[in-house]
């Protein structure tokens, strides 16, 4: 995330992709702490 939040500031990403990025990010993260809850009761 800190990555892509320097390559938009410099202009290498814009913000529509470095969006995705994050909410990809989030997705993965949030599917796995959901995947734990549930099989961990």
């Amino acid at each position: 995330v800190i990555v892509v939040g320097i390559a938009w500031m410099f202009g290498y990403l814009d913000l529509r992709k470095a969006a995705y990025v994050v909410l990809g990010i989030g997705i993965i993260f949030g599917a796995a702490e959901l995947v734990s809850t549930i099989s961990g009761g």
